[in-house]
């Protein structure tokens, strides 16, 4: 929990010290799902710290622990933060293909599909491919169940829109995240938005 609290901070050394601190005193005596709790913060904050190697290493472990103890749930979020880390890297064609495949492996585990959805659609967006990268965004946005995720996506989809001059689209998109979280970095992202949809026009 202290660590989560300095990672939304921004306080990331800290948050990585505490993390790994955890692993190595706790050990063997942490048990596994505490394991791959620790290990899938830490890459995390390693990515952040654009640490992508490190990141990468402890997504890769909290993989490893859950293929262990066959947890699939853990194995699949496990890949998600690889992908990430590729994304973040700009290997981006290594990363669609990471994506597609988690999409394909998803199965019942909707939180996944939604994040293959949404990560393939950013992967896509990137490489400029806005309308390819569109319907992902529309399914990312379909499946998330918690509200900022949905409108994340939502903002994501408004801003591959307004790549393919669907100005209308992207207003509708972006007002609908305004009129719904009325705070936090949706907010403010789909504000910026909306400025470049009124210079656009």
């Amino acid at each position: 929990a202290y660590a989560l609290y300095l990672e939304q901070e921004s306080h990331f050394e800290e948050a990585e010290d505490t993390l790994d601190t955890m692993i190595r005193v706790g050990h063997d005596r942490l048990q596994v799902s505490d394991r791959i709790s620790a290990w899938m913060p830490l890459g995390r904050v390693r990515r952040l710290m654009a640490n992508f190697d490190s990141a990468d290493y402890a997504y890769a472990e909290a993989g490893r622990i859950a293929t262990a103890i066959n947890d699939q749930r853990w194995m699949l979020f496990s890949r998600i933060g690889r992908c990430n880390v590729l994304y973040f890297r700009a290997n981006l064609s290594e990363g669609e293909r990471g994506w597609l495949a988690l999409l394909a492996d998803s199965g019942p585990h909707r939180r996944v599909h939604a994040d293959a959805e949404h990560g393939l659609g950013s992967v896509l967006d990137r490489r400029g491919k806005p309308e390819e990268a569109a319907p992902h965004f529309w399914r990312a946005f379909e499946l998330y169940e918690e509200d900022s995720l949905k409108l994340r996506a939502l903002n994501d989809l408004a801003i591959s829109l307004l790549r393919l001059g669907d100005v209308t689209g992207a207003e509708r998109a972006l007002m609908e995240v305004v009129r719904r979280d009325l705070s936090g970095e949706n907010y403010t992202n789909a504000l910026i938005e909306l400025m470049n949809c009124a210079s656009f026009r």
